[in-house]
């Protein structure tokens, strides 16, 4: 009876024991696999910050090469001179409707092969001169007569349509677009970020220099006569290619709020934890976790700067769903393994203690973590061979 009570503690004991290294397994290899599903988050999240970052790079570049392409293309100079000393005298009307359809088709044919928003010309003194508007659900183009008052002429064209008087329409004012370029005008090229329309936006300015004749010289030198301005926004298109890039979500932000984004229920960037101080030149990532609507993410703020004052904010979000599922899956894998080696390490029959199975589970234990190793060496001999 003695000896009986003694083997079912013994038994028990092991039993107990068993599940205590099992469970205190479990929990350290979770909190690891935590750890390691925080640094990868964190990994894919610096991964898709760069790409971002060159993303945007690359369409400033490649806007500001287009924009120049229309600033130095078929003597615009010249032609805005002309269109600026002839506009407000009372000229053929058709004589300067050919210039200006011209000019309305060179700078609609940029904005469609740029896939600009907005893209205008201004004169020297900062008024508009032709535009077009790009937007998927509407589009329009055209210019301003400036006699006997200023009058936009707008015309909504369809693929293959040419511009004639036909198809414009006198207004006088057009959505998105003013007469003037309402600021002192730049004279350097230039590319950053503004909001536009309600869209965090790439804008390019790019002088229009041309010879013109200098009264005070007497001579002809090089002047400023004009400026092309161009609009590409950061829009839903941008984000769907971003996140297929990087695989995760992407909001965009204006210091008004939301943009643009994946995630619709994000509307105001979420800075909690993040250093503040951040400037145009910090290539320090700022990363915290935050929760949407009960759903958590690990998340990148990457700020915008214009003259180092923050225009936007672009958030790359990983969802803790992604970790805390591999995570729980590994948990019950290792549960699994935990039950079954549980199991074999009970005896079968209650009444016999058999010591012969532990020693062939042992061997087979042995065995298991031995296997790995002999791979490794078999290949390693493999390759030395």
């Amino acid at each position: 009876m003695r000896i009986r009570l003694l083997r079912d503690k013994l038994l028990f004991s092991v039993v107990a024991i068993s599940i205590v290294v099992a469970l205190a397994s479990m929990l350290a290899v979770s909190f690891v696999i935590r750890q390691q599903h925080l640094d990868q988050s964190s990994a894919l999240l610096h991964k898709a910050t760069r790409i971002i970052n060159d993303s945007l790079d690359e369409r400033k570049e490649n806007q500001l090469i287009a924009t120049r392409r229309l600033a130095t293309h078929n003597n615009l100079g010249s032609t805005i001179w002309y269109l600026t000393q002839y506009a407000q005298s009372d000229v053929d009307r058709e004589t300067l409707f050919t210039t200006y359809q011209q000019l309305v088709r060179d700078t609609y044919k940029l904005g469609r092969t740029a896939r600009f928003s907005k893209t205008a010309i201004y004169d020297a003194s900062g008024n508009l001169v032709s535009f077009a508007l790009l937007d998927r659900s509407d589009e329009s183009l055209g210019f301003v007569e400036r006699f006997p008052s200023p009058m936009f002429q707008v015309s909504s064209l369809k693929n293959g349509d040419e511009l004639s008087r036909k198809t414009l329409v006198s207004t006088a004012s057009v959505a998105k677009i003013n007469l003037n370029f309402g600021a002192l005008m730049p004279k350097q090229e230039n590319v950053h970020y503004a909001v536009v329309d309600g869209f965090l936006s790439i804008e390019t300015y790019v002088p229009i220099l041309d010879l013109a004749f200098d009264a005070t010289t007497g001579k002809q030198e090089i002047k400023q006569l004009g400026l092309v301005v161009s609009v590409q926004p950061l829009d839903q298109l941008l984000v769907d290619q971003l996140s297929r890039l990087t695989d995760i979500k992407i909001n965009i932000f204006t210091p008004q709020g939301f943009s643009c984004g994946n995630l619709l229920s994000y509307r105001l960037p979420d800075g909690k934890g993040v250093k503040t101080g951040v400037t145009v030149k910090s290539t320090e990532m700022a990363f915290n976790e935050i929760v949407v609507e009960g759903e958590g993410f690990y998340q990148s703020l990457i700020p915008l700067f214009t003259n180092q004052q923050v225009v936007g904010t672009i958030v790359a979000l990983h969802s803790k769903q992604i970790v805390q599922r591999d995570t729980w899956q590994m948990i019950q894998t290792l549960g699994l393994i935990a039950f079954a080696c549980l199991l074999l390490i009970l005896p079968f029959d209650r009444d016999v203690w058999q010591i012969s199975t532990l020693s062939r589970i042992f061997a087979i234990a042995v065995l298991f973590l031995r296997l790995p190793i002999w791979r490794q060496r078999r290949l390693s001999v493999r390759n030395v061979i």
